[in-house]
């Protein structure tokens, strides 16, 4: 029988948390008083002049191939290559950013999703980084157009749906031994889940500049019960072991590799800040709130990390539809916290419906950028390159029961013309 990790540090973190929260609700002055300033309701602001889209900036969003039909597979480069916008994303960006899942269960619709049972390497994260970068490689070479010079890598545990964990051998939900569990506390599940890791790393890092790597996207995820996902704070907990095993394992044998685990900071500053209040309603959440949400459960997370990798995606619905609703200091504390450690915005994104409303999303690109203004921020990458064909890769997403709005996060529309967003975010020569 596996041993359980050791997750002591993390609940007496949360326990300390929870008594500061009482803390907080008390009427005593003094009390309030002794509050530390990282825990009172004064909320930062931006400071500075907005920040500027350039091409060190700016991070180019790579989409693995999805469309494969006897072996051959298309993705974005295909797509691309032949448009007016194919100069652009290869002359205007010197980084690129690519996420791809531990094991792609959108390739499982392609066979008998059962199939990665019993032949789980094409599905695997070293497989799918060969078939983006063979079409990389192909359409850039007949194109006669170079290599961007770096590439962030993240890898993702989630489902498309978002509504569970991949598991590293394709066992089912219902066949998991603890509910909600995705088996972090189980040595054999690190170490697989490792090798996977490593086995992509090995092949890629020989032919391209790897600089920096994200373990996880989104993980706070765990610790809220959304879309049928159970909640589980120490599954969390057994996450942030496993990610301190693995980047001492990545520093080891790629020590200019730069690592982190991945956050969406506009689920933390909402939803789990809301866990820290009376009611646990987002509507009740003060800065107090959200500071304590940073302490507990992101700052124990990137107490080794070299980088904070982060995503953003606001929830149109806190906003009143409209990106000037967000709050002057909703990315502001990243200038208090962040310390020697530069953010990387691995995946940006204003949620919407249609093609129609992409001008809302050019807006809010343009409060993200004066928002984030006295952080340090390294790189920007937009969510995907391109929207997705309604009878293609959207069907594909809301098949495996995801959300329409990922059908239309790319800067490009699916006919590959300009939109609001791709105005702003690629960078001026």
């Amino acid at each position: 029988m596996q041993e359980r990790v050791d997750v002591r540090r993390f609940l007496t973190l949360a326990l300390l948390g929870a008594l500061l929260a009482v803390a907080a609700c008390g009427d005593e002055g003094e009390d309030a008083g002794a509050q530390s300033a990282r825990l009172s309701d004064a909320e930062p602001l931006p400071v500075g002049e907005p920040l500027t889209m350039t091409s060190d900036i700016a991070g180019l969003p790579l989409g693995l191939p999805t469309r494969c039909i006897n072996g051959a597979c298309a993705g974005d480069m295909t797509l691309i290559q032949n448009s007016s916008s194919f100069e652009l994303v290869t002359t205007r960006f010197k980084t690129a950013v690519v996420t791809v899942p531990v094991l792609d269960e959108r390739e499982t619709l392609f066979s008998n999703p059962d199939s990665v049972r019993d032949n789980p390497a094409p599905f695997q994260a070293r497989k799918r980084l060969d078939d983006l970068f063979d079409e990389v490689d192909e359409v850039l070479a007949a194109k006669g157009a170079e290599q961007w010079d770096n590439y962030v890598l993240v890898f993702d545990l989630f489902r498309v749906s978002g509504n569970w964990l991949v598991r590293w051998d394709g066992v089912k939900i219902n066949e998991i031994d603890e509910p909600g569990q995705y088996g972090l506390w189980r040595s054999d599940m690190r170490q697989e889940v490792s090798d996977l890791i490593f086995a992509a790393l090995d092949a890629v890092t020989q032919d391209r500049n790897i600089t920096h790597v994200v373990i996880g996207d989104e993980m706070e995820r765990l610790l809220l019960s959304t879309r049928n996902f159970p909640n589980n704070p120490e599954e969390f907990a057994n996450f942030v072991t496993f990610y301190r095993e693995l980047r001492g394992q990545i520093k080891a044998d790629f020590p200019d590799i730069q690592v982190s685990a991945g956050i969406n900071w506009d689920r933390l500053v909402t939803e789990v800040a809301a866990r820290y209040t009376a009611g646990g309603s987002i509507e009740e959440v003060k800065f107090a709130e959200i500071r304590r949400a940073w302490q507990e459960v992101a700052e124990p997370l990137y107490e080794e990390a070299d980088f904070l990798a982060l995503s953003s995606e606001p929830d149109p619905s806190l906003y009143g539809g409209d990106p000037d609703g967000l709050p002057e200091s909703q990315y502001a504390l990243l200038a208090e916290v962040q310390g020697a450690r530069p953010v990387i915005w691995t995946a940006i994104n204003w949620p919407i419906n249609s093609t129609a409303e992409k001008s809302t999303q050019g807006d809010y690109l343009e409060r993200f950028l004066a928002l984030n203004a006295g952080n340090d921020v390294e790189l920007i990458s937009w969510k995907i390159m391109v929207d997705l064909p309604e009878q293609g890769d959207c069907a594909l997403v809301k098949g495996l029961q995801g959300r329409v709005q990922d059908c239309f996060a790319g800067f490009f529309s699916n006919s590959l013309a300009p939109t609001d967003v791709s105005d702003l975010f690629i960078p001026a020569e």
